[in-house]
């Protein structure tokens, strides 16, 4: 407030700067949302089991039907992963999905559908804020780098369905950890210090 700066100003001033201890938080941050997502689910597994007509015992995989509140929380979440860089859109979105005990494929799925509207209105956002600019780039470089983030986004999207699928989602969730604490400390000796651990330069 005061500063006249809007959301995707602040979005744009957070991943540009060298300071790197926003993204480190937000990792750690898309690691507890994992581990308390996956917690969820075992809860709902547990307490929602129940015997089939032949007496063995099922267990639910959560409900698939998405409601009113799920779809708000779910939409915040996407909304402050896109401002805060190093938060995971489908990570934390999965999370919260699981934490209201969606069934995990329906709570990627619904995240995935969800981001498609969001990240075609940021691409077309930043084209209509290149102006001018978009004509020095040229519409050759311009295609390969839209093909290249299509490649990407969705081979990333292939191996985080494979992690869901296979029950492997911790592997995320320990990763995200790993790095979140590492960028953090990294951020952490760069603000005391004032310089970048690496190159030496001051923030």
């Amino acid at each position: 407030p005061g500063t006249g700066m809007d959301i995707k100003g602040l979005s744009e001033t957070l991943g540009s700067d060298s300071d790197i201890l926003v993204e480190g938080l937000a990792l750690l941050a898309t690691s507890a949302l994992l581990f308390a997502g996956i917690q969820a689910n075992k809860r709902v597994k547990q307490i929602h089991s129940r015997k089939d007509a032949s007496g063995r015992m099922v267990r639910s995989n959560g409900r698939k039907k998405i409601h009113t509140v799920d779809a708000i929380l779910i939409g915040i979440t996407q909304c402050l992963a896109a401002v805060f860089p190093g938060l995971s859109r489908s990570g934390s979105t999965l999370s919260v999905g699981l934490l209201r005990g969606i069934n995990q494929q329906t709570a990627l799925d619904y995240s995935f559908v969800l981001g498609i509207p969001s990240i075609a209105a940021a691409a077309l956002v930043s084209l209509l804020d290149m102006g001018e600019q978009a004509d020095a780039v040229g519409a050759g470089a311009l295609i390969v780098g839209v093909i290249t983030a299509a490649i990407v986004g969705f081979l990333a999207i292939k191996l985080l369905k494979w992690i869901v699928t296979t029950n492997k989602l911790h592997i995320f969730a320990f990763y995200t950890l790993i790095v979140g604490a590492l960028v953090t400390i990294i951020g952490i000796i760069e603000h005391i210090t004032g310089n970048n651990l690496f190159t030496g330069l001051p923030l």
